[in-house]
């Protein structure tokens, strides 16, 4: 069980996305994290315990931009007092990719095996987001690569919640 947030607005989204959390924070008290897109930039911050004692005043003027994604965690995998942990993940390629994610994946093996040694990605954690947006990333490369891009090849992590990967984006050419 977790709670997760997307706002997209024409303002700052950093307190709308912070408010969210509050109202979500029965869904998960392990650790917290708010992914904010300015332009071209994240700024991605991930802490542990509960979005109150968490976030400081600091760490709100620092998630500048008008997009934004919060999490809320119940760790069913890995520790949940490591931030590491914490959602949102990010990726910088191909493109720069944040990934919040509510379920568990149940073939996270046979994945970090596959993406080691067809990509050379290691992943840092024992979190299966991390997986995924990793996985998103490969599928993303493929077509920016000029591979043709398969969407039940992005369906292929099975999970306990339904997953779904769709890419609108385009490379130029």
């Amino acid at each position: 069980m977790c709670g997760i947030v997307g706002v997209v607005s024409s303002e700052p989204v950093n307190q709308l996305v912070y408010d969210s959390l509050l109202l979500l924070q029965h869904r998960g008290q392990d650790s917290t994290g708010i992914a904010t897109a300015e332009g071209n930039t994240f700024h991605v911050k991930k802490l542990s315990g509960q979005v109150r004692e968490a976030f400081r005043t600091r760490d709100m003027r620092s998630l500048l931009g008008t997009m934004g994604l919060g999490h809320v965690r119940y760790a069913t995998r890995g520790s949940a007092a490591d931030e590491d942990e914490a959602q949102p993940f990010y990726v910088n390629a191909p493109y720069g990719i944040v990934l919040v994610h509510n379920g568990n994946l149940t073939n996270t093996r046979e994945l970090a095996q596959e993406l080691f040694h067809v990509d050379r990605r290691h992943t840092n954690t024992s979190s299966d987001t991390e997986l995924l947006v990793n996985v998103l990333a490969h599928e993303l490369q493929s077509q920016v690569s000029g591979w043709r891009w398969i969407p039940s090849r992005c369906s292929r992590p099975s999970s306990a919640c339904t997953s779904a990967c769709r890419a609108r984006t385009r490379p130029s050419r």
